[in-house]
């Protein structure tokens, strides 16, 4: 029995072998134990996990888009970037406003790089503040949209600024500037903007009276330079009306004949206000040297008046064309009205300008804009091929200039402005980067209108080599580097790991 049993523990062992080694042949490796499937698994989980923070990064930088600016502006003049003086505005903000671009996003981009630039900037409003919200509102999808507005002409690619029951309609003509050739050379979106959004959600609003009835010059840029900052603008016939009372401005733009007394004396009453002043008249002459003794006649008692003749600069470094010397550059002179002016080398352009001339010195009468001492007056009178001569250099001359008027006891004053050149006013200059008349004017209304809460914001010139994206192109970037690509990296993964596994 010993002997039986020691026989069937030494055989024992043999039934625990596995069946390959029993048979003789090599036991098979544990593949999850194998080096292979260690450092391929190991490539694996780095694959996966890099698609996953790839994806995750790109949820993140959605959501960001939308609320922050991630975007950098490589452009020279920062077209597509809102200015400082925008966005400390909305930043300072302490109502809501909505923000509605009148037609699809794609469609609105798909009209060419200024739609581009001014969705862009549009839409960076939201993105500085979390008052403002931006909307595109289909007409076509959304017919009562405009059924709610019909005391405006609402058309597509117009935008809709709206802050409780106030509202301002730009329209798509107003954010931009073409030439003659219809090519749109640069961009006053951010300007036209902003300025409907102060225009909102504001209290007050300065009134501006342009005073008509006597063959005036075309004001239109004018009146487009004031509204897009933020004045009411109208026009008053001042043969047959009365200036407003509630008027802040007047302006008498190149009359093209002498005003009669009749009007004359509706400037008197308006400027006293009633012996508590606090009003201003611009007048601004025509470019042709007519006489005007009436409206004269009136300057003279603020102590200016219009000179005969049209300044000519010879300094060429102030000239634009050296083929006329009538379209110069003016040199700033008072401290007050230039301030705004960052960059002094860029100057204010005026072209057949007008003489001022200062009748009395006084501290109430500021010479605003001059031409240089290598300047004179070319005579109404002058023969044909007439040249200067050493004596008729007699600048500086004034080109610009304001008077004002105070009375004892009373806070507030009136003024009288006065700019020699209608042609400063043209908006081939109001809408140029290449000098400061838009800056300069602009603040020189705010000045005269004591206007402290203001936003002055320039039009940006579309030139240069620029890269934008429409939404046609950015849908299938984005399809590429959040779907397609992770995709790629996932299969290149996958096909290394199957490789090594079956080496």
């Amino acid at each position: 029995m010993n002997l039986k049993k020691k026989e069937k523990e030494q055989a024992a062992p043999e039934k625990n072998l596995e069946p390959a080694a029993a048979a003789g042949k090599p036991a098979k490796k544990n593949i999850f134990k194998s080096r292979k499937f260690k450092y391929g698994g190991i490539a694996t989980v780095i694959t996966i996990l890099f698609i996953v923070v790839v994806i995750v990064i790109n949820m993140i930088m959605g959501v960001l888009d939308s609320k922050v600016v991630m975007e950098v502006d490589l452009t020279p003049n920062q077209v597509y970037g809102l200015t400082q003086e925008s966005i400390d505005f909305v930043q300072g903000l302490d109502k809501d406003v909505e923000i509605n671009i009148l037609n699809s996003k794609d469609s609105f981009e798909s009209g060419g790089q200024y739609y581009v630039q001014a969705a862009a900037i549009i839409e960076n409003y939201s993105k500085y503040s979390s008052r403002v919200t931006v909307n595109y509102v289909d007409l076509v999808k959304n017919p009562t949209f405009a059924a709610n507005y019909e005391d405006e002409n609402i058309a597509s690619n117009d935008v809709l600024i709206k802050c409780g029951e106030k509202h301002k309609l730009v329209k798509s003509s107003e954010m931009s500037y073409s030439t003659f050739s219809y090519v749109v050379t640069s961009s006053k979106a951010e300007q036209s903007v902003t300025s409907a959004m102060v225009n909102v959600t504001s209290d007050e609003i300065t009134k501006v009276a342009i005073l008509t009835g006597y063959d005036e010059a075309d004001y239109s840029s004018l009146t487009s330079m004031l509204t897009s900052n933020n004045f009411d603008v109208q026009e008053v016939n001042i043969t047959t009306d009365e200036i407003p009372e509630d008027a802040k401005l007047a302006v008498i733009f190149a009359p093209g004949r002498d005003y009669d007394q009749s009007s004359l004396k509706k400037l008197d009453p308006f400027l006293s206000n009633n012996e508590k002043l606090g009003k201003s008249l611009v007048f601004v002459p025509n470019t042709q040297p007519d006489q005007i003794p009436e409206l004269n006649s009136f300057l003279e008692e603020w102590g200016m008046s219009v000179g005969s003749g049209v300044m000519f600069e010879l300094s060429t470094d102030h000239l634009y064309n050296n083929t006329t010397p009538f379209w110069s550059a003016a040199e700033y002179v008072d401290e007050d009205y230039s301030s705004v002016i960052t960059n002094k080398s860029i100057p204010v352009s005026v072209m057949q300008s007008r003489p001022i001339e200062i009748l009395k010195e006084s501290e109430s009468i500021k010479v605003l804009l001059e031409s240089t001492e290598n300047s004179g007056i070319y005579p109404v009178d002058a023969a044909e091929g007439w040249q200067p001569e050493e004596s008729d250099l007699t600048g500086p001359i004034t080109l610009a200039a304001v008077s004002t008027k105070q009375v004892s006891g009373v806070d507030d004053v009136s003024n009288v402005a006065v700019v020699g050149s209608a042609a400063a006013f043209a908006s081939s200059l109001l809408s140029s980067t290449s000098v400061n008349n838009s800056a300069y004017f602009i603040n020189m209304f705010n000045t005269l209108a004591e206007r402290e809460d203001t936003v002055l914001i320039e039009a940006k010139t579309l030139g240069g080599a620029t890269m934008s994206v429409t939404t046609n192109v950015s849908i299938p970037l984005g399809v590429v580097f959040t779907i397609v690509l992770p995709l790629l990296i996932l299969v290149t993964g996958l096909v290394i790991w199957i490789r090594r596994r079956n080496r």
